[in-house]
């Protein structure tokens, strides 16, 4: 089976072990072994492949949405889509730059 950055994918579990690796090298080929979100070179050990639009609300698994992801990155995203992602820990940063700890005061909030 050859494959293309085009080719969309039902599903990858339908893919044995060495398939889904060369799909995987792909990605990280394509995106420079970089992080997608944080921009972190990417090792071994740490490196996953992530849905920028998560299966869980309708994503594919057409290469096009799959992105190399640092492990930190990937869970802390989970299933946000990317904007979500970044709208959720942009208010947190906000919050601890101003408050500390990602909380916001209790009399701010009454």
């Amino acid at each position: 089976m050859k494959f293309s950055l085009t080719m969309t994918l039902r599903r990858q579990k339908n893919l044995n072990w060495n398939q889904r690796r060369k799909l995987y090298k792909q990605v990280y080929k394509k995106y420079k072994k970089q992080c997608y979100i944080c921009g972190v070179k990417l090792e071994n050990n740490f490196k996953t492949i992530d849905h920028v639009y998560p299966l869980a609300l309708r994503g594919t698994n057409n290469i096009e949405n799959l992105r190399p992801c640092c492990k930190n990155c990937n869970s802390k995203k989970a299933s946000y889509t990317l904007r979500q992602f970044q709208e959720k820990y942009l208010i947190d940063e906000v919050i601890d730059s101003l408050y500390g700890n990602n909380k916001i005061p209790d009399s701010i909030l009454e």
